[in-house]
């Protein structure tokens, strides 16, 4: 985990700097002051101009030469709670319906588990130079949200519920007074938010949607769920067979009522339609099955996508649906951030990060996506899916606060385009400058 800080200024010497507006060449020079809630940037540019700043002649040299400053990533979607579990192998035979089960046989339960598992998560974040996370409690428990906050994490905790067929109003009750313990155990302190997660589509009736919608368009709660992930889904929302019948079937919730509400050839965006129409605070995670008028139901919506790249390799989703259309989305004013998805997904070779910066990479060497629309799907509109002020995710141009500052090495000094060069470095991350831990909650 990344040393705190002494309070008091710090001059980072580096060899560029980049974020969502800028990639800078160097070397340039970062003045900040630590000791606060955040970060708080006091002046960046030239070094000898960095220099004449009151401050600077008070301040300790960081010297990261050879690397290029950022600000701290944001993960806009990931499990923390299953990180015990770590990286699995995908079985095309047992399919998305098995790997549902497998995760329900064995993640973790109870408060001390579920703590250890977010304690793991989090050391990952933060080795991938994660400043915010999106993270989904599956647990109804206040473990994960008090761990984050309390190493210092800002982001968003999602109480994730269920509630499907005869009993669909117990899954909303279940989860109304899971979402109030939870705001009442945040208290006054800023950094984690209380979300809430309807499942999925397959899993959440629309009118237990249509419940977390109120309650976020009630208070500007964030609100997230995943949305056209799988084949497995899109089969029954349209056809209303498939495999996912008899996983709901064993699990207790599939009836006639249930039954009536798929097969009517939708896809999962056009199932969702009448509810995202009216959820303005909502990110759609996933979104891999998406046709021309399932990006214009989103665009007109307002929804926010959160694309998992390895994760949608890890499923072979590009198979049932083809390249993931991000930047058709984005082409059509969408902000796409991007998530990694729980550590079962990631490849062994990365599973000891969680990080956006590693998806970043895969898109830039794939599908020669531009640098610093990558890095803004990795900071600034990351914040925006997950409700958080953007301009903590981007160097001020006058003195502000900011969320984190990493460090990338990569090889050669003052590259053209630092971006780019983040992009083609194998390297990872490191934080040169974070919020300090706070004390929980």
């Amino acid at each position: 985990m990344p040393p705190a800080l002494k309070d008091g200024p710090v001059l980072i010497l580096a060899d560029g700097l980049a974020d969502a507006q800028r990639s800078i060449t160097g070397p340039v020079a970062l003045l900040a002051e630590t000791g606060w809630n955040d970060p708080a940037v006091l002046a960046w540019g030239p070094p000898q101009e960095v220099r004449q700043h009151p401050a600077a002649g008070a301040a300790r040299t960081i010297d990261r030469r050879g690397c290029i400053l950022l600000p701290g990533l944001v993960n806009a979607h990931t499990h923390l709670d299953l990180s015990h579990m770590g990286a699995r192998p995908f079985d095309p035979v047992e399919g998305f319906a098995g790997w549902i089960g497998m995760v329900r046989r064995e993640r973790a339960v109870g408060g001390p588990a579920v703590a250890e598992s977010v304690r793991l998560g989090v050391a990952r974040l933060l080795r991938g130079g994660v400043a915010a996370v999106g993270d989904i409690s599956g647990a109804f428990r206040l473990e994960p949200a008090a761990t984050l906050a309390a190493l210092g994490l800002r982001g968003v905790s999602y109480c994730e519920f269920f509630a499907l067929g005869a009993r669909w109003r117990d899954g909303i009750q279940r989860a109304g007074e899971a979402l109030a313990a939870l705001r009442r155990g945040l208290g006054g302190q800023t950094r984690v938010r209380a979300g809430l997660q309807p499942h999925a589509p397959y899993s959440v009736g629309l009118d237990a949607f249509r419940w977390a919608v109120e309650q976020s368009e009630g208070d500007g709660m964030p609100l997230c769920t995943h949305l056209a992930e799988s084949r497995a889904e899109s089969t029954l929302v349209a056809s209303g067979g498939g495999e996912l019948v008899e996983a709901l079937r064993s699990f207790g919730v599939w009836d006639e009522g249930v039954a009536a509400g798929f097969g009517h050839g939708a896809t999962p965006v056009a199932h969702l339609a009448p509810v995202l129409n009216g959820a303005r605070r909502l990110a759609a995670v996933h979104v891999n099955h998406c046709s021309d008028a399932d990006i214009e139901t989103l665009a007109r919506a307002g929804t926010r996508v959160v694309y998992c790249p390895r994760a949608s390799s890890y499923f072979h989703h590009e198979r049932d649906f083809g390249p993931h259309r991000y930047r058709d989305m984005m082409h059509a004013g969408i902000t796409v951030a991007l998530g990694t998805d729980s550590i079962i997904n990631i490849p062994p070779d990365q599973a000891d990060r969680l990080s956006p910066l590693d998806d970043a990479r895969l898109l830039f060497q794939r599908d020669g996506t531009d640098a610093r629309t990558l890095l803004a799907m990795a900071t600034v509109n990351g914040a925006v899916a997950l409700g958080i002020d953007e301009a903590l995710f981007r160097f001020p141009r006058v003195a502000g606060p900011i969320a984190g500052v990493i460090a990338v090495p990569i090889p050669g000094t003052s590259p053209a385009d630092p971006a780019r060069a983040v992009m083609e470095s194998r390297a990872l991350p490191e934080f040169v400058l974070r919020p300090a831990p706070g004390p929980g909650i």
